[in-house]
């Protein structure tokens, strides 16, 4: 997990790492928006040993559970040998600055480029994104409490440029629009286009069974004969 954290931080790209345990896996049953944030992110390792179980009972083989707290340790030492600066954010005010003081106990040459709380307005949200930006950190660690935590993280890369457009893949369920809904609000006010994949009749699909939410799709995407 290090190894391939610190790859997304040297190629230029970036990339979002999830720590995720029970609860937050518990949540994301009925979360949509924290699902889809999970879904998407570049790298996901089993902080539990009830994640770990429930991967195994699945059929997939995980080396063993990967505790966020050490894989944040571990990736301020890897920062501190290749002079990578790490940006903290969270909590509350003044204790992502006790943090920082405790890492550069442990890691003199550690290069901290910046911190700031975790109970910012989103009025203060741009600030705060211009801070990191401007920072130049290699490794930005966010501390909010887990599902809030993930979603301002998937929020702030699209917010940090690079990203002109973001296509919704959703269900046409109520969860899958109650997501597109989540995401709408939190891009407002960004230089982003957000668009949806349209639903609808499907070529060869026979009328009488298509649910209610299908066929109003259907209709309010109707076009001209011709």
């Amino acid at each position: 997990a290090v190894g391939r954290a610190v790859e997304m931080a040297t190629s230029g790209l970036g990339g979002h790492v999830v720590t995720l345990n029970p609860e937050m896996t518990l949540s994301a049953g009925s979360d949509a928006a924290l699902a889809s944030v999970i879904a998407g992110a570049d790298l996901v390792v089993p902080d539990g040993i009830g994640v770990v179980r429930a991967l195994s009972m699945l059929g997939y083989r995980p080396r063993g559970r990967v505790p966020g707290i050490e894989l944040a340790a571990n990736l301020m030492g890897k920062a501190a040998e290749r002079e990578m600066s790490v940006y903290l954010v969270g909590a509350r005010p003044g204790v992502a600055e006790q943090a920082a003081d405790a890492m550069l106990s442990v890691f003199p040459s550690l290069k901290v480029s910046g911190t700031h709380h975790g109970y910012f307005t989103e009025t203060e949200d741009p600030a705060v994104l211009e801070s990191i930006s401007q920072s130049g950190a290699a490794f930005v660690f966010v501390g909010m409490g887990a599902g809030k935590q993930e979603k301002w993280i998937a929020h702030a890369r699209v917010a940090a440029g690079g990203i002109d457009e973001v296509v919704l893949a959703m269900n046409a369920t109520l969860e899958g629009q109650t997501t597109a809904h989540y995401l709408a609000e939190r891009l407002e006010g960004y230089p982003v286009r957000l668009t949806q994949l349209a639903h609808g009749l499907p070529v060869g699909g026979e009328l009488d069974y298509l649910d209610e939410g299908t066929l109003a799709q259907a209709l309010r995407a109707r076009r001209p004969v011709g």
